[in-house]
């Protein structure tokens, strides 16, 4: 699996800080978070959005 960028995890984790999830959970959110994406990959759907954060969201 690849490494999930830097900003998104600077932006997940000031999420889940603002959302009072214990940093303990956060591991499990990370975990599921690069599933997701290797899933994206596999699939050939694009993650651009997800992982570039100078994408334009729609």
């Amino acid at each position: 699996m690849k490494k999930i960028s830097d900003p998104l995890v600077t932006e997940m984790r000031r999420e889940m800080e603002r959302i009072s999830i214990k940093r303990v959970e956060q591991v499990d959110w990370f975990n599921w978070l690069n599933c997701y994406l290797d899933c994206c990959v596999t699939y050939q759907h694009s993650t651009q959005m997800y992982t570039d954060p100078a994408a334009e969201h729609p």
